[in-house]
């Protein structure tokens, strides 16, 4: 069989009631990754406790709250391996998802990373909907989910870490910024991300969201006129 080594990182803070269905869809993956780290952003609840109940299966790391992007930008740096995984603590994964988005990776060694489909579940309503990128324009992700991903390192060295000053929006200025630098993204036709959508999701927070939209879009326009006039 073919063994690509796969480190995920799980960026959390005070998320202890979701953390452990994090870990076990990543544990009992059909392909388990080689690495699994939480990076705990300063959580004042349980979430410690959790994590170290997993023994050396889990490696834990605290730091001093700083928010999800520093916390996920750590996990990539000392991450051991070139494949790495992305997945917050309170989304989940189907059991094949890091097999299949491996197999295409190995498949295409020019792709930088690969992504899939998101099923977004509501922690109330009781609905649910599909979001896909085959149907977003070129330029413009509806939803970057950065756990429906499997990336290389090098996506990373082209494309640089998580910008924090756009929590909670870091994601799509990101895919933004890979879309310029032209990677190679596969396209996962699967479903690579169960994202729950709950009252303490960091988007749910409307007024913060659409300042950090906002701020990252007028990043992303100056860039492209100072790419245009060069």
């Amino acid at each position: 069989m073919l063994k690509m080594p796969i480190s995920v990182v799980i960026p959390i803070y005070n998320a202890a009631r979701f953390v452990s269905r994090a870990i076990e869809s990543a544990l009992g993956q059909s392909f388990p990754p080689d690495e699994i780290m939480v990076i705990d952003d300063g959580s004042t609840d349980e979430t410690a406790a959790i994590v170290e109940s997993y023994g050396d299966r889990v490696i834990y790391q605290y730091q001093p709250n700083q928010g999800a992007s520093v916390a996920r930008n750590n996990g990539i740096t000392i991450a051991k391996n070139d494949i790495i995984a992305l997945l917050d603590a309170d989304d989940y994964w189907p059991v094949d998802k890091l097999e299949r988005q491996m197999r295409l990776l190995h498949d295409n060694s020019t792709a930088d990373l690969v992504w899939g489909l998101v099923k977004i579940e509501y922690a109330h309503q009781g609905l649910e909907r599909f979001v896909s990128f085959e149907k977003a324009p070129d330029d413009i992700a509806p939803i970057a989910c950065l756990g429906a991903a499997l990336f290389r390192r090098k996506a990373f060295e082209k494309v640089g870490l998580f910008d924090k000053r756009f929590d909670p929006s870091e994601d799509w200025d990101w895919y933004n910024r890979a879309q310029e630098k032209k990677l190679n993204i596969l396209r996962d036709s699967e479903i690579g991300l169960y994202y729950y959508r709950h009252d303490d999701n960091l988007t749910s927070d409307i007024p913060k969201l659409a300042q950090s939209h906002l701020d990252f879009l007028k990043k992303t326009l100056n860039r492209r006129r100072i790419n245009f006039r060069e």
